[in-house]
């Protein structure tokens, strides 16, 4: 039933995305017109690097290109800007005025450098930095900020039928990049006792990590079916660490062989990993994942695993 319930309601943020709003010559647009012009960052894989790597900060370089959601809604002005640490407060200026899209553009250590307060020099680059880069708009006068801190906690000021257009659109999951310095990749760190939470999709409970044993930096994360009080089959869900890059990804894998413990007579119960993320310097993961089963699915939700110990 929980899961008919998620249905419906995704069924229903899509009506009111695509349903409700006046029409024109493109057809149907939402009602909210500021929102409609919500900008997003396409990364560049091939001309990035994925982290900063202390040991050479000042060759870090990441490509993007700036675009638009609903281009037919005007913006005066788009200002690419870092939040660092998660400093949402102040986020820094990295590039202003721009009012065209496609926007290709490079960022650098030396422009993170440039643009935020706290840093002087490549040496103050530390581990564990997190430089989160994303794009604010302004619509008729009006800064849209897509994060604010009210009351010493950060809140996410997009709708999530907007994410959920940008993800039907671009097929992007993200409208930022976030730019980390990892510490050092420790095989250890990746396995163990972990708890799971997925306020989303309304699943929590401890699981297991474990590693290939012929490859430490693959490993499976055992028992998701059973904290969500289904039938485990036994199967971990695969998620694989490349060494290199830090990079992570993961495989679709079937966790239960049905979900009659719901109720429900869907059988192939799965997981296919989306984005994920792993944390080098904590252990923890966090994922976007498909849920589905063997006729369709229910679409994204988000999970973090992190270490019991």
């Amino acid at each position: 039933m929980k899961l008919i319930l998620k249905y419906i309601s995704i069924f229903t943020i899509a009506l009111l995305a695509f349903g409700c709003g006046d029409f024109d010559d493109n057809g149907s647009m939402p009602d909210n017109m500021m929102e409609a012009s919500f900008p997003y960052i396409v990364f560049d894989a091939d001309a990035s690097s994925p982290f900063i790597n202390l040991s050479a900060p000042e060759e870090y370089s990441f490509s993007g290109t700036i675009d638009v959601l609903f281009s037919e809604v005007p913006f005066a002005n788009l200002r690419l800007v870092v939040a660092y640490n998660g400093a949402y407060d102040k986020p820094y200026t990295i590039s202003d005025n721009i009012t065209s899209v496609p926007y290709d553009f490079t960022v650098t250590s030396d422009n993170l450098i440039a643009a935020i307060d706290e840093l002087g020099s490549y040496s103050d680059i530390k581990t564990d930095d997190k430089y989160h880069v994303y794009v604010i708009p302004t619509v008729d006068g009006e800064e849209l900020p897509p994060y604010q801190i009210l009351g010493g906690k950060t809140y996410n000021t997009v709708s999530s039928s907007i994410i959920q257009n940008l993800t039907a659109f671009t097929g992007l999951t993200s409208a930022d990049v976030m730019v980390n310095v990892p510490c050092e990749l420790l095989p250890e760190m990746a396995v163990g006792s972990y708890y799971m939470a997925s306020d989303d999709w309304g699943a929590w409970g401890d699981v297991t990590i474990e590693a290939d044993p012929n490859d430490p930096f693959k490993v499976f994360i055992y028992g998701i079916a059973a904290a969500e009080g289904l039938v485990d089959n036994g199967n971990g869900l695969e998620i694989n660490i490349d060494p290199n890059t830090y990079a992570a990804s993961g495989v679709e894998t079937i966790l239960a062989a049905d979900v009659a413990p719901w109720g429900l007579p869907y059988v192939d119960y799965f997981y296919s990993p989306v984005s994920v993320t792993y944390n080098t310097c904590d252990g923890s993961y966090s994922m976007i994942t498909y849920i589905g089963i063997s006729i369709g699915g229910w679409g994204n939700f988000n999970y973090t695993f992190t270490r019991n110990d």
